[in-house]
């Protein structure tokens, strides 16, 4: 049997390949919860890192952050217009029945190629999810969707990402506190957020310099077109609401104010919703050449609540007055913080919740005053309590994008208000009546398939 040189083993070793090992290194464990989940290094920079500031994300470290979540508090982190914006005569646009083939994206370059699934939830937004807002004829609502989109392709990210929104309210994972396509909806509410802001920075004028008298010259007027208004109220209304709309979870252990403080999550949509201020004077609905112009006019005959009315001194129960005195002399919006909250559930207690009568309950932001608002981030229990209130008026309202925020938030603000504030007899006296309100909509909801049943024996415990 014929062998090898004896020396042929040994230079075979010799010119083995030597594997280059990767050096070792310490992973962080105090990244932010986006960063964790994508895979990425963070720099772990307080309170935002800068990946996250970069792709327009909500930054949080907390464990119990949601998938993704877009930074919508940061769409409307704009200064009021201080310069004429001027009027152009509206393009001529035609029904296109036709969707692009390609939307445009955050950065300039390249472009995000609509599929057949992403079709299929733009007819779904506009044939279905649309005439979930309110009043107005179908037809009518769709031809402008499709209108103001085709001019403004930053609005059909908006339209799949709320439809996919839609889609996770209807489609309840049983024992998931969360929906299953976050991160898709996510991306598209990414896109069309930033864009709209960019599109919101182009157009309006952010210095006040305008308003001195020495720079007024200086100052020059901006161009908005009749459709680029009706596009940024279209932004601005689909992105408040899916941001009141996209829960950070169905568990409500998991958010405001029973989870630890957050100030990138806590609240945001109500922030959200005092951007919408700045659009709509922009937007200018009123004018005859807006798609809009039905709704302005309907909200102009509205007869709205305002904090600034007199409380009506028998609509809510006595001890709420004491609670909150309101009901001593001298008490008014200027020397009482929680007047105009109050004035305004007055208000709307009784009213019987339609669809034509809804502008009353979504105008709750703009009329509780900026005091209330502050004490919410602070976790005061009075305010709390209002909150709570608000929350089982507007739970009765015929719609989706209303049910899983009022229920969740509003049992989550009465197991903190039992847990921290049982001291406070009158304010747990009166924490029953939204809380029963509230649990009653619980049981005829899909959160029934979701929520431990811990936290259900804890929502159901009767307060002694």
């Amino acid at each position: 049997m014929a062998h090898g040189p004896s020396g042929a083993g040994k230079e075979e070793t010799s010119k083995a390949v030597v594997v280059r090992q990767r050096r070792t290194h310490r992973k962080s464990r105090l990244g932010c919860a986006n960063c964790k989940l994508r895979g990425v290094k963070c720099d772990e920079s307080k309170p935002a890192c800068s990946r996250c500031t970069s792709a327009g994300l909500s930054c949080t470290y907390s464990a119990q952050a949601p998938a993704l979540k877009p930074a919508y508090e940061q769409v409307f982190s704009l200064e009021p217009p201080t310069a004429e914006l001027k009027v152009l005569p509206p393009p001529k646009l035609t029904m296109m029945h036709v969707l692009p083939s390609s939307l445009p994206i955050v950065g300039g370059t390249g472009s995000y190629v609509l599929r057949q699934s992403d079709k299929a939830l733009v007819s779904r937004f506009v044939h279905n999810t649309i005439l979930t807002f309110g009043g107005g004829e179908a037809d009518a609502n769709k031809n402008r969707c499709m209108m103001l989109a085709n001019a403004h392709n930053y609005l059909y990210h908006i339209y799949i990402g709320f439809a996919q929104l839609q889609d996770s309210h209807i489609n309840v994972v049983p024992g998931s506190p969360r929906p299953s396509d976050g991160a898709t909806m996510a991306r598209h509410m990414y896109h069309s957020a930033t864009m709209f802001k960019q599109t919101l920075t182009e157009l309006l004028p952010l210095g006040r310099r305008a308003s001195s008298p020495s720079s007024a010259s200086s100052s020059s007027s901006s161009s908005i077109s009749s459709t680029e208004r009706d596009a940024l109220w279209m932004g601005a209304a689909m992105l408040a609401t899916a941001c009141f709309a996209n829960v950070d979870s169905l568990d409500p252990r998991e958010v405001w104010p029973l989870r630890a403080p957050d100030d990138a999550m806590d609240l945001d949509w109500l922030r959200m919703n005092q951007g919408k201020d700045i659009v709509w004077e922009v937007a200018d609905l009123g004018r005859p050449d807006s798609v809009f112009r039905d709704f302005y006019a309907d909200m102009a005959t509205a007869h709205l609540p305002s904090g600034l009315s007199p409380i009506r001194p028998h609509a809510l129960p006595r001890a709420f007055y004491a609670l909150f005195g309101v009901g001593e002399p001298g008490s008014a919006v200027e020397t009482n913080v929680y007047h105009g909250a109050v004035s305004y559930l007055s208000q709307i207690i009784d009213d019987d919740v339609t669809v034509e009568a809804g502008a009353r309950l979504f105008v709750f932001p703009m009329e509780v005053g900026a005091g209330v608002k502050r004490l919410l981030r602070a976790r005061d229990p009075r305010a709390m309590l209002l909150l709570a209130y608000w929350h089982a008026k507007l739970v009765e309202y015929p719609a989706w994008w209303v049910k899983f925020r009022c229920i969740v938030e509003g049992l989550a603000i009465a197991m903190h208000l039992r847990r921290e504030h049982a001291d406070m007899g009158d304010l747990i006296w009166l924490l029953e009546r939204p809380r029963q309100a509230l649990l009653a909509h619980f049981w005829k909801s899909k959160l029934t398939q979701v929520w431990p049943q811990e936290v259900i024996d804890e929502a159901e415990a009767p307060y002694v």
